[in-house]
């Protein structure tokens, strides 16, 4: 009768387990593979590309006004470069590669890229996250085991 508890016990542990570990995966946040990004290289000209330094062919780029309003649109050059000096009333510019990715710089602020470190960052704080899980879970086991040895 006590291993038939004891499995059901354990059984409901696993379970249990495994729904944490699901809530867990479910709720990561964006993963940047190959992060879409601008970088300024003057003060007219962008590169446009991802992470990584790579760039896709015909990234559709559009610079807007402060309103929001198109001023110009056209397509980055084959190694990612885009040149916006005929406006000069540009606030904002928007690229598109037309797969998803999708990246809105303001005229005048620094590029954002997410640095090596960052990245490794949040790779060890989510392997510290399943670590402790397991700990949880497997005090939990030990005490269990240890109170049914003692009755």
């Amino acid at each position: 009768m006590k291993s038939n508890k004891k499995n059901r016990i354990q059984r409901r542990m696993v379970t249990k387990g495994i729904l944490v570990l699901l809530i867990f995966l479910l709720s990561v946040t964006t993963v940047y593979a190959h992060r879409m990004m601008i970088d300024p290289i003057k003060d007219t000209t962008i590169w446009v590309g991802y992470e990584g330094g790579t760039t896709v062919e015909n990234i559709n780029v559009e610079v807007l006004d402060e309103e929001g309003e198109l001023l110009a649109s056209d397509t980055a050059d084959e190694e990612g470069y885009y040149s916006f000096e005929n406006t000069p009333e540009a606030h904002s510019i928007v690229a598109d590669d037309g797969m998803g990715h999708r990246v809105t710089w303001v005229v005048g602020e620094s590029a954002v890229m997410m640095e090596g470190w960052t990245r490794y960052l949040r790779i060890g704080g989510i392997v510290l996250g399943f670590i402790l899980v397991a700990l949880f879970f497997w005090q939990r086991i030990r005490r269990f085991n240890k109170g049914e040895r003692s009755s």
